[in-house]
């Protein structure tokens, strides 16, 4: 928002009260059009069975999109930088640094916040990590609907039996560190995942 004033006017708090005004509504207009756009991403892939008994209660279908960054599934992986790899929920994504901008000036460089899923290359900087829905799945959970809150409350366990954690010791993870050691190096290629 820019105020434009002839240089005779003399500038003072005042001057900016119409501004601070509108930012209730621009700030809100700015999150649902975020959020907008982290939504659409959120896609369950259609070859998963779904649950065969609702375990989850939110059969109806997904309205909003703030519902729908609330899946258990809607996990964010930054595909750019020094956070590759890092995953991320809603609404954390939503002030991730991945989406600061270095804005060049003459006699200045300044990061600024321009938020886009895309880089000024055209290339996505967040993706959906396309494994969370199996993890959920297992669970027996249907990741079409289930929330969050619904696989914490179930608290389950996960075993990796592809990550090497010595002769005698298995990694047993909750279901968000198991995802996380599925975007992890050592599990990317071949994990394996039993529920205990």
């Amino acid at each position: 928002m820019i105020i434009k004033l002839p240089e005779s006017v003399k500038v003072d708090s005042a001057a900016f009260k119409p501004a601070f005004d509108q930012l209730p509504t621009l700030t809100g207009e700015w999150k649902s059009h975020a959020e907008a756009q982290l939504a659409s991403l959120v896609n369950i892939p259609p070859h998963l069975p779904t649950a065969e008994a609702p375990t989850d209660g939110h059969q109806q279908e997904l309205k909003s999109n703030v519902e729908r960054l609330k899946l258990a599934s809607a996990a964010f992986e930054v595909k750019l930088g020094l956070w590759r790899g890092e995953l991320l929920a809603h609404p954390d994504i939503l002030a991730h640094p991945v989406f600061d901008k270095l804005l060049r000036g003459p006699t200045f460089s300044k990061a600024i916040r321009v938020w886009s899923l895309l880089d000024s290359y055209g290339t996505r900087v967040v993706e959906v990590f396309c494994r969370v829905p199996h993890a959920v799945r297992l669970c027996g959970l249907d990741p079409k609907t289930a929330m969050a809150d619904d696989v914490d409350r179930q608290s389950p366990r996960f075993i990796c039996r592809q990550c090497d954690h010595g002769s005698k010791a298995v990694g047993v993870y909750s279901w968000k560190n198991a995802v996380s050691c599925l975007a992890s190096s050592r599990c990317l290629r071949r994990s394996r995942w039993n529920r205990r």
